[in-house]
């Protein structure tokens, strides 16, 4: 989409690259029965298109009614669904066979499709609709509210534990072949009581938020929050000199928003001990970047078309 915007492309949102890219991303999302694989890629197609286009664009307003729509309707259902009936165990040809047919079978068979929406409402819903629970995993105030509850009741607060645990996981491997392999959410998951008592593997998402107040009460909600988010905003003016809101192909802002789409998932859900790695991942990220808006350019210069 950078590229075709930056070109002047009058086929901003029907590029072939833009449109093959958009494709295979949704396509590798369906494949790995990943929400957020899947929604991901459509909304970041619509940020920047409404960016380049305005909020006016009538075209992004009625793609933005399908795509809420098709979650709601099969992608939210199919992924609950196929996640615990093969689509995340066996050899890869085995999960891809049923990937498959559950997926065809959703979107062909009504019978099926509201055998699967009877199941997967079952138990909990979120305020209380069944409706609303396409947009449960869009929140996380009640996961935090757990571990801050647990830990309150039974005065678990773990210091830097997590914290120590996320400094090893920055440390390469072959220097420290003993670090851990998980950042934290399995042992706060078992403060919560989440999981259970022999469940050594799952790791629970409460965000880094809950995860200072574990470890230090109010005070490292506070002062932890303001550390992490300052020092991560001038990790990225290292990169980018310049903060100005400047929505064009050659502007910074693009950018950041950009970045702020990759580490969203992680910024919210993950544990103090998964966010620190993802600084030594930052200037990686930032490279790539930066090494495609130098060919966006290069191409744009040349005039060379694909």
């Amino acid at each position: 989409m950078y590229y075709a915007w930056s070109s002047g492309s009058r086929r901003f949102l029907s590029h072939p690259l833009v449109l093959g890219i958009l494709a295979a991303e949704l396509a590798y999302g369906i494949a790995s029965t990943n929400k957020q694989g899947m929604m991901e890629p459509l909304l970041c197609y619509l940020g920047v298109g409404f960016i380049r286009l305005g909020l006016r664009s009538k075209t992004l307003w009625v793609l933005i009614g399908v795509g809420a729509f098709l979650y709601v309707t099969l992608l939210y259902p199919y992924s609950q669904y196929v996640r615990s009936h093969g689509g995340r165990d066996g050899s890869l040809a085995e999960r891809l066979e049923v990937i498959q047919n559950v997926f065809m079978s959703l979107t062909t068979d009504s019978g099926f499709r509201e055998a699967v929406d009877s199941q997967i409402t079952m138990g909990d819903t979120y305020l209380g609709k069944d409706s609303l629970q396409p947009i449960s995993r869009l929140a996380m105030i009640g996961e935090a509210d757990r571990l801050i509850a647990a830990t309150d009741a039974t005065q678990s607060y773990t210091g830097w534990a997590t914290i120590v645990t996320g400094l090893e996981l920055m440390v390469p491997s072959f220097l420290m072949p003993d670090k851990p392999l998980g950042g934290g959410g399995n042992f706060l998951g078992h403060i919560a009581g989440d999981l259970a008592p022999d469940d050594m593997a799952t790791q629970v998402s409460y965000g880094f938020m809950a995860n200072l107040y574990n470890a230090f009460g109010l005070s490292g909600v506070f002062i932890g929050t303001i550390i992490f988010i300052a020092s991560f905003f001038y990790m990225l003016s290292l990169w980018f000199a310049q903060q100005s809101l400047n929505f064009t192909p050659w502007g910074s802002s693009i950018w950041y928003l950009l970045i702020g789409m990759m580490f969203e998932h992680g910024l919210i859900e993950s544990t103090i001990a998964n966010d620190l790695p993802a600084y030594v991942n930052l200037s990686a990220i930032v490279g790539l970047i930066l090494l495609c808006k130098f060919l966006a350019r290069f191409f744009a210069d040349r005039r060379v078309r694909f």
